[in-house]
């Protein structure tokens, strides 16, 4: 069975069952963003895990605003790409893009919602 068809199933239990605020299915698969530098830290540091589990690959290059993962040689599995860009809060979105060959934009949706479960469940804690 696919690595990724079964995170698809199983990350949403868990990310809702850590031990944060609870946050609703909408506020888990927004974009995520933080608003405070404790906040902002840990999000980007659960980045890379985020970003493997969503794609199914290995990172292969980080930087304090990129994540990349290699590009995969196999189908259904993706190379993911996380950003950190400024936001107009003064904190940081972390936004997630995905492709493959041949292009699979069913699997992009899934692969972005479980990216983004697990950053806004990392951020969950929100600011002090």
């Amino acid at each position: 069975m696919n690595k990724l068809w079964m995170l698809a199933t199983l990350v949403p239990a868990v990310a809702l069952g850590q031990e944060a605020p609870k946050l609703t299915d909408a506020q888990l698969m927004a974009t995520p963003e933080c608003h405070c530098q404790t906040q902002c830290e840990a999000m980007w540091a659960a980045a890379p895990d985020a970003i493997e589990d969503a794609s199914s690959m290995r990172v292969r290059m980080a930087s304090d605003t990129m994540i990349d993962t290699y590009v995969p040689r196999t189908v259904g599995y993706l190379h993911g790409r996380a950003i950190k860009t400024p936001s107009g809060s003064g904190g940081y979105a972390f936004v997630a893009t995905f492709d493959s060959r041949p292009e699979l934009p069913d699997l992009y949706a899934t692969a972005t919602n479980i990216f983004n479960i697990k950053m806004n469940a990392a951020g969950g804690g929100g600011c002090k």
